[in-house]
């Protein structure tokens, strides 16, 4: 059996293949979607959005209050060591400006404080912290 109809019986009747023969799952996803709504609005079902929450949201919903204490400090550790490693690695910046290592770690950190998976941890703003610290190294 070639790989093009081994595909064809293993999906069903759906193509994943274009007119010329090739590969096209960009096609075959929207198709699947589409049918997958299709279905969903004849049978009077909605169709859930995953991943709309962050998976730390979750967690913290689920918890009760005296876990939910210890989730508080696990996140303020977190945020500390964080803001203690931004530290330490401008430190290493200002006696060797040419260290990639420190480089990586003050981009990675900063990253870190504009993410969501910052704001997940706390409600205090990422952008208010990293000016903060860089107000300690007068920049």
């Amino acid at each position: 059996m070639r790989q093009k109809d081994y595909n064809k019986h293993r999906t069903g009747s759906r193509d994943m293949y274009n007119a010329e023969g090739y590969k096209d799952m960009t096609a075959y996803l929207a198709l699947r979607n589409v049918e997958r709504e299709e279905r969903a609005k004849r049978y009077g079902r909605k169709r859930r959005r995953s991943g709309t929450r962050h998976p730390v949201d979750r967690l913290k919903a689920a918890l009760n209050e005296n876990e939910r204490f210890v989730w508080e400090e696990m996140a303020n550790a977190i945020i500390i060591q964080a803001a203690e490693d931004w530290r330490e690695a401008k430190r290493k910046l200002q006696k060797h400006p040419s260290c990639e290592e420190a480089k990586a770690t003050v981009k990675e950190t900063e990253s870190f404080f504009l993410s969501r998976d910052y704001a997940a941890l706390t409600t205090y703003d990422g952008r208010k912290l990293l000016k903060r610290l860089k107000e300690e190294f007068g920049e």
